[in-house]
């Protein structure tokens, strides 16, 4: 009696757990998204319903996969904060749509149906618009036609009111024409760059205190990475070869088998042009033969385009036996006919010879030993994949690992510049990157059907190296400053004769004249911060500038007034005025839309807001629409 108390009991008890969960349901309103009237806002009295709002997200998520060409989830739009960008258009539109309502704004019955039966998912094969798929599409939705209608009506109207809000809008003359000022400026100029054959002796050798000094003064220049010490063995195809026989039976094999890419027939490039009869057919090449018409014109004659009468390259048996022997019997290119093809008399225009190939075994050998060998190496490595696991899985090192297989044991210090040896492959870049000391050694797999297992044995830190360990690097840059800095010094030196009007060849340098450019010019030889440093410079006035090529030296001769509109400046004039009145648009546009959401109220459900980001992590839910349109 008990149990069955307790058995009644906990019936009940799962009722109430059950009802509970179904009132709970029924409050967000979920289901499927389809059919759905739940929301996720309100801004005034639209609605932004779940539907809407899943189907931005994925749309949202499907573009930024195309851009990135990754697999994201909604988690990850989440990080990157795209989910609220996805709420605040939603929002945007919506309170575009509830002001134009406000205004009775509205679209006519021809508008709206030229509209939707644009859609090409209600459309016939034929093109029309298909008032059945049109239902059906609706009814697969889970919108009725006046519900969509209504959508429709209300989206029209809010584009209407957002193109007279953005419409039309003026870019300020002062902005217009300050921008062009700035980049129509022009300046004229003279340069020479400052080289070592400038220098008239070689310089003095450096002393011990001045590499030292060098050294001390640059510590960053000779200090190494961080580094991951990584202990590895592995294997690929490549090491294999060495090992593998291949007799002349299977070259001959493989290459018995290839033989269609080896030993080409001649071949021919034709067009072919059916006629009725052989009457029609030598008249036309009368006319041809005449001048009275092109082959192309008897082409569009017959109704057809060239792309109809081209039959691309051909071997003799591709065509009839009386066309064979023309058309490969020719020497030369053109029209040859009429003659009898598998379809009636016709007119064949030889566009091009390609002469027979053949590359004997002898030819191909080494290319063909190569393919055998890399396959026989990848099978290899695949049929022991398994014993290599096992020896893992029961606990052997790396180092026996190495012993107990053909793997190659080794050992790298990785770094970013680190790129010899295993460490090229990606695969195990990201695996030694990845790694911890705690973790147990797997074997991964290579592109090119290659093995291998790592362990890491430590993280080096950044450390500085002893002088006397990078000597020659220590020497080779104490010697590229000192010559910079001499060089730099017979720069400076001619700057004043410059600046009081001397000429640069006083000076013993060969310099290049530029008479009035503009910013965005550019001067062959010259690096490309030549005009930016020009642009920076007072008039009359000498600079010496450097970057990685090395030094040179800048008078600014003139500046010079925009030069008056011609049909390139007012192409400049349009772009520049176009940017800023889409820039201002858009800022005019979003504070409009700012204001119209605090007039409205906004109200967010962030608990369906969240079921629908749950629901849509978890995969796509049965019998969720796509966009009309597609």
């Amino acid at each position: 009696m008990a149990k069955t108390l307790r058995s009644k009991k906990a019936n009940a008890f799962i009722y109430i757990l059950l009802g509970l969960l179904i009132v709970g349901l029924m409050g967000f309103g979920i289901n499927n998204f389809g059919g759905s009237v739940a929301s996720v806002a309100r801004v005034g009295d639209v609605e932004i319903t779940a539907d809407e709002y899943a189907r931005a997200l994925q749309q949202d998520l499907q573009q930024l996969q195309r851009q990135t060409g990754l697999q994201l989830s909604v988690t990850d739009l989440r990080s990157f904060g795209r989910d609220q960008a996805v709420m605040e258009s939603l929002l945007s539109n919506a309170a575009l749509r509830n002001e134009a309502g406000r205004l009775g704004l509205s679209i006519g019955d021809a508008r709206l149906f030229e509209r939707i039966s644009s859609i090409e998912g209600f459309q016939s094969l034929s093109g029309g618009f298909d008032r059945d798929a049109y239902r059906l599409r609706l009814r697969q939705q889970g919108l009725s036609v006046a519900e969509f209608e209504d959508q429709m009506r209300s989206e029209s109207a809010a584009g209407i009111l957002q193109v007279a809000i953005v419409g039309g809008v003026p870019v300020p003359d002062v902005y217009s024409n300050t921008l062009m000022g700035f980049l129509r400026e022009r300046r004229s100029f003279e340069w020479a760059r400052l080289g070592e054959e400038l220098l008239s002796e070689p310089l003095a050798a450096p002393t011990a205190g001045d590499l030292t000094t060098y050294y001390e003064a640059n510590p960053d220049a000779f200090t190494l990475p961080e580094a991951r010490r990584i202990t590895y063995a592995w294997l690929t195809p490549g090491m294999l070869a060495q090992s593998i026989d291949v007799t002349d039976d299977e070259l001959q094999a493989l290459y018995d088998r290839r033989e269609a890419e080896y030993v080409r027939e001649e071949r021919r490039i034709v067009d072919r042009l059916i006629y009725p009869s052989e009457e029609a057919a030598s008249a036309a090449r009368a006319r041809l033969d005449a001048g009275e018409a092109t082959f192309q014109d008897l082409v569009e004659e017959r109704g057809l385009q060239m792309s109809d009468v081209d039959l691309g390259d051909v071997i003799e048996y591709d065509l009839s036996i009386d066309a064979g022997e023309l058309v490969f019997g020719a020497a030369d290119l053109g029209v040859i006919g009429p003659v009898e093809s598998e379809i009636g008399p016709a007119l064949f225009r030889l566009n091009a010879i390609l002469a027979a190939q053949t590359r004997t075994l002898e030819d191909v050998r080494d290319e063909l030993r190569a393919e055998i060998v890399d396959d026989r190496a990848r099978r290899e490595i695949l049929d022991n994949l398994n014993d290599f696991d096992d020896l893992l899985a029961g606990g052997a090192t790396i180092e026996q690992l190495a012993d107990e297989t053909p793997l190659e044991l080794g050992t790298v210090d990785l770094t970013d510049d680190t790129i010899d040896g295993i460490a090229g492959y990606d695969a195990f870049r990201n695996a030694a990157l990845q790694a911890t000391a705690a973790d147990f050694p797997e074997l991964l797999t290579l592109d090119d059907g290659g093995v291998f297992a790592l362990r890491l044995d430590e993280i080096i830190a950044p450390r500085l190296q002893s002088e006397a360990d990078v000597a020659d690097e220590l020497r080779a840059a104490w010697q590229a400053q000192a010559t910079r800095e001499a060089i730099r010094a017979i720069g400076e030196a001619a700057q004043p004769a410059l600046e009081t009007g001397g000429a640069f060849s006083e000076q013993g340098l060969t310099a290049q004249n530029e008479e009035a450019l503009t910013r965005d010019a550019s001067i062959d030889g010259a690096p490309v911060s030549l005009m930016r440093d020009v642009f920076e410079m007072e008039k009359g006035k000498t600079g010496i500038f450097e970057d990685d090529a090395g030094l040179y030296l800048i008078r600014l001769n003139d500046i010079l007034e925009p030069a008056a509109e011609d049909d390139d400046s007012a192409a400049l004039r349009d772009a520049v005025e176009n940017q800023a009145r889409s820039g201002i648009a858009q800022d005019l546009f979003d504070q409009y839309g700012r204001a119209l959401q605090e007039t409205a109220g906004i109200e967010l459900d962030q608990r369906v807001i969240n079921a629908v980001q749950t629901q849509l992590s978890t995969g796509a839910p049965a019998g969720f629409p796509g966009p009309l349109g597609n």
